[in-house]
């Protein structure tokens, strides 16, 4: 479906979930190469620009959180922005892509002044909002990692190795989303200015340093959260190898005590004649009692030299 918006001498037009028609539609009235269209309808899987005399082609991608399956997943923005045009094209999943461009239909004025100054001074805009749009879902990953922290210490180190698996390929997969995303926004940075010029580019100099530095933000925190789920991980392994240790340890320490107990009583259930107590009435008392002094000098030796 496509949907224009127009102030002053700019346009806005975004295409969600593009058709042949909508394609058609572009390259009709915008003189766009096929080599770039052929490119709006399937997904792409890279992020990169292209520069073109006329105008630029940009694929980007933003994570978005599927609920199901407990996992980012990138969704897909592809960006044609000619020297008073901008057309978006996206599949409808990038909800604050959505919310701002209704803002923007509704007719508010502040988000047309916007366009008013220019598709440009609109489009960062959009990447300000896309990129802000994340820090909710980092958010997510944050109170998962706070509770992974807490369960660990509370002695459920064997439950949460799950939990640190899905949370360390949460992070793995939004580190693959916003990489690609710094190198694109400084690149654009580089390249308008080819486009449209120093004295328009300085103006929009404070806008795309603040992308910038919004996505370098993001950048750091995913980096801080991957920090955190791997010491997590480091501490609820050594916690499980410990408590392996003690049980390895209690067996063996075990074992060794028993051993010595069973040997002593078997030597005296030998059915050999003139056995020792063999006639005793207090034999089998005798016997046990020995057998339980046996276990528990080497019980107190293992104590007294700290291996139990």
């Amino acid at each position: 479906m496509l949907k224009k918006l127009t102030a002053k001498n700019y346009t806005w037009i975004d295409i969600d979930h593009p058709t042949e028609e909508d394609v058609n539609y572009v390259k009709n009235n915008y003189g766009i190469r096929d080599v770039v269209l052929n490119r709006l309808i399937p997904p792409m899987k890279r992020s990169e620009i292209e520069e073109y005399k006329q105008y630029f082609f940009i694929i980007l991608h933003f994570p978005s959180f599927d609920q199901e399956f407990r996992k980012s997943r990138p969704e897909e923005l592809d960006v044609i922005i000619t020297k008073d045009t901008l057309i978006t094209s996206h599949n409808g999943n990038l909800s604050a892509h959505n919310t701002f461009f209704k803002i923007c239909n509704e007719c508010e004025p502040e988000k047309l002044i916007l366009l008013g100054k220019g598709h440009v001074h609109l489009f960062y805009h959009l990447l300000d909002s896309l990129i802000d749009a994340q820090l909710p879902m980092l958010d997510h990953i944050a109170e998962n990692i706070t509770r992974i922290e807490e369960k660990v210490f509370r002695g459920q180190e064997r439950e949460m190795l799950r939990e640190i698996a899905i949370v360390k390929r949460d992070i793995i997969d939004f580190r693959r989303i916003v990489k690609p995303q710094h190198s694109i926004l400084e690149a654009l940075n580089r390249k308008a200015y080819h486009l449209f010029g120093d004295k328009y580019m300085k103006k929009m100099e404070r806008n795309s340093q603040e992308i910038i530095g919004s996505n370098i933000k993001i950048w750091n925190t995913i980096e801080n959260h991957k920090e955190m789920i791997e010491s997590i991980e480091e501490t609820n392994e050594s916690l499980l190898s410990y408590k392996l240790n003690e049980t390895m340890k209690f067996l063996t320490a075990t074992s060794v005590i028993l051993t010595p107990m069973a040997l002593f009583i078997n030597i005296w259930g030998m059915s050999f004649g003139n056995m020792p107590l063999e006639n005793n009435s207090w034999g089998f008392w005798i016997i046990l009692v020995s057998a339980l002094i046996i276990g528990v000098s080497i019980t107190l030796y293992f104590k007294l030299k700290r291996w139990m």
